[in-house]
């Protein structure tokens, strides 16, 4: 499925037009007009996009009268068309949509001297939200010397501490994901594991001697249990310092069982908000790979009341060009968090005038990795650049000749040689 036209009416500089572009999936979509054609009216339409309408700001109405009032359609080669307008935005059922624009506004303070007042002006660097609503913090409810207790008398003899599992949130992750924890509630695996727990209790001597008699005796009947052997798997496959065996596997699976169990609904809002610490750290680690700065300024996301935040510095304080690929950087991590459904459009307006050969590369890399992570997921994104520049500026290694697709929003009969 491509999208086969894009219609605009009455938003900010286009009165309307109509735009035979063929968009691709899963590659480089680069738009190029020159300046004052309107490519930020373009990028503005799908930003003004919301759950069930599109949403003008009064200054982006065409001609800045709110009497026009603003179309938003795209035409698919399925047949399908989709509408945005005041009543309705049929887009949304089929896409995610996501800006990324120049993050820049100009401020005025207004301060008095002597009875006159004079305004002072700045130009600001929007802050970033990367996540509106922070998970509650629900800690893991785990202690390894109450879960020996639990387990029976050999509990301190075989059970390894595991706290430290609890801190990997990619491990609880996959556990969400790929075990079906309906099954622990069967029969035959209530049964099969108490069983094992009873005979493992009646075992004599110390702990390494029962855990060859464990190997020997119980590992082939937790064998017959599927989603019991693939959460063993799953733990094994993190190679963590505490589960040294199969045994410890198992019965580091266990534990994990019993901890949700005893939790109950707390035990995924205890997961949502590992996740959120895991999303945190790696936004931080990011940004900070991108900060030409770090030694003047710690831009790093931080907790501002409900939300995580990152805020910039005055944009007179860093160069256009680090502005620009730090805002990105940030932008496309939120944008990552926010695309769910399986077709996503992400509109890039001219945010790259002002970056060097690296970060312009250090751009298309981030764009090419995000492209492949959709296709991964059997999902498709339709990445639009909108560029006054000449297609060429592009065509460095991550984006060549086969992997990006140029169409001219206004036909030019100059050619770069």
């Amino acid at each position: 499925m491509n999208i086969k036209a894009i219609e605009i009416t009455n938003i900010k500089g286009i009165g309307h037009r109509l735009f035979n572009l063929d968009i691709v999936p899963n590659r480089p979509n680069i738009l190029v007009a020159p300046n004052g054609f309107g490519k930020s009216s373009f990028a503005i339409g799908f930003d003004s996009l919301r759950r069930d309408k599109i949403e003008l700001d009064d200054k982006n109405y065409y001609l800045k009268d709110t009497r026009n009032r603003p179309i938003l359609a795209l035409t698919l080669t399925t047949g399908v068309t989709l509408v945005a307008d005041d009543n309705q935005n049929t887009i949304s059922s089929y896409f995610d949509v996501f800006v990324i624009n120049n993050q820049t506004e100009p401020k005025s303070v207004v301060q008095t001297f002597g009875g006159r007042s004079f305004a002072k002006t700045s130009l600001d660097i929007l802050p970033t939200t990367l996540i509106q609503t922070i998970p509650a913090k629900i800690p893991f409810d785990y202690a390894s010397a109450a879960m020996k207790a639990k387990f029976g008398v050999n509990g301190s003899k075989v059970l390894k501490n595991i706290s430290n599992l609890f801190n990997c949130g990619h491990l609880f992750y996959r556990i969400e994901s790929e075990i079906d924890f309906t099954r622990f509630g069967l029969k035959q695996y209530r049964q099969t594991i108490d069983y094992a727990l009873a005979e493992i209790n009646k075992q004599i001597g110390t702990g390494s001697s029962i855990k060859g008699w464990i190997l020997t005796n119980i590992l082939p009947v937790f064998h017959s249990l599927d989603e019991f052997r693939q959460l063993a798997n799953i733990i094994t496959s993190f190679a963590f310092g505490e589960v040294t065996d199969e045994v410890d596997a198992y019965l580091t699976a266990w534990q994990i069982l019993s901890v949700k169990e005893a939790m109950g609904a707390n035990y995924r809002k205890a997961c949502k908000y590992l996740y959120f610490l895991d999303e945190k750290d790696d936004c931080t680690k990011t940004i900070e790979s991108f900060n030409p700065v770090k030694d003047r300024f710690d831009i790093k996301p931080r907790v501002e009341g409900n939300s995580l935040v990152v805020k910039w510095p005055k944009a007179h304080e860093i160069s256009n060009g680090q502005r620009d690929i730090l805002t990105f950087i940030a932008l496309l991590l939120k944008t990552r968090r926010n695309f769910k459904k399986r077709d996503c459009i992400l509109i890039i307006d001219e945010i790259f005038d002002y970056m060097d050969d690296a970060n312009l590369i250090a751009f298309q890399y981030y764009i090419s990795t995000f492209i492949d992570e959709m296709k991964r997921e059997k999902r498709r994104i339709f990445p639009i650049l909108l560029t006054h520049l000449d297609p060429l500026f592009f065509n460095h290694f991550c984006f060549n000749d086969a992997k990006i697709k140029v169409s001219y929003l206004k036909e030019l009969n100059i050619k770069a040689n």
